[in-house]
């Protein structure tokens, strides 16, 4: 008896607290609708939130719908602008294969209010009205896709460095005649990788210098002049010393053969 007595305790205490749930809850809508209608809605309740937008009386579609164009023109703004000099080359969020949670931001969202038993669901809706649940998606990336366009950019910037040259011109006065070197430059690969990534992560997309250093070359105009520095001179008029004449003109044919 005592049992039994317990039992229907418990029933009454249930069957009370569906009936304060649901008379809140139609305090707060406004409407008289039965627990059967609220249970079975196949619309987002009052208080779900995604991005900032409220879902409430949208289907799962419509949500996703209505989401997609709020992250579309997210996606838009990703611009990756890399510049040198004059040039510029321009990425988008398709060269870095962003992709978003939506669908299962969405799929956990919609089973808000509909798990658990009658009263559990009930109180979980009730809840909604006064903490609401929000919600944010998130964009995956992977901006190494860049890689293979960043090591082509590399090959639009870099300049080999070219040595001073010298020439020695024995039938001119200025027996010596040189080019100037120029120096070079190389793309920094690496960092340049490092550095989208980072602004990528910090949605920092405005127009990013490309990082190069300069290129030294081996040997420079200042150097080369140095190894043309006279170390000595001797000269000797001619005779008529027939002998010495020959010897000379034997020693100057063999010279320019």
């Amino acid at each position: 008896m005592e049992s039994e007595a317990k039992s229907k305790k418990k029933m009454i205490c249930r069957t009370l607290i569906i009936l304060i749930l649901t008379v809140l809850i139609l305090a707060v809508g406004g409407t008289a609708i039965s627990i059967f209608q609220i249970l079975n809605k196949d619309t987002f309740y009052l208080g779900i939130e995604v991005d900032g937008i409220p879902l409430e009386g949208m289907t799962r579609e419509e949500a996703l719908a209505e989401l997609g164009l709020h992250i579309q023109s997210n996606l838009e703004k990703i611009k990756i602008v890399l510049i040198h000099d004059q040039r510029k080359w321009e990425y988008g969020y398709k060269d870095i294969s962003v992709q978003s949670d939506i669908e299962e931001i969405i799929d956990e969202a919609y089973l808000v209010g509909r798990e658990g038993t009658v009263i559990e669901r009930l109180r979980e809706i009730y809840k909604l009205t006064k903490e609401p649940q929000i919600y944010e998606t998130t964009l995956s990336y992977d901006v190494y896709k860049l890689k293979d366009e960043i090591e082509a950019i590399a090959t639009e910037i870099n300049e080999p460095p070219v040595d001073a040259t010298i020439e020695f011109n024995p039938d001119r006065k200025d027996k010596f005649s040189f080019t100037p070197e120029k120096f070079g430059k190389g793309m920094l690969i690496e960092k340049t990788m490092e550095d989208l990534i980072a602004r990528v992560d910090a949605s920092d997309f405005s127009p990013y210098d490309i990082p190069v250093q300069q290129l030294e070359p081996e040997y420079i105009l200042e150097e080369l002049k140095t190894w043309t520095s006279r170390i000595a001179y001797y000269s000797t008029p001619l005779n008529n010393n027939s002998a010495r004449n020959h010897n000379i003109e034997l020693s100057s044919r063999a010279y320019y053969n």
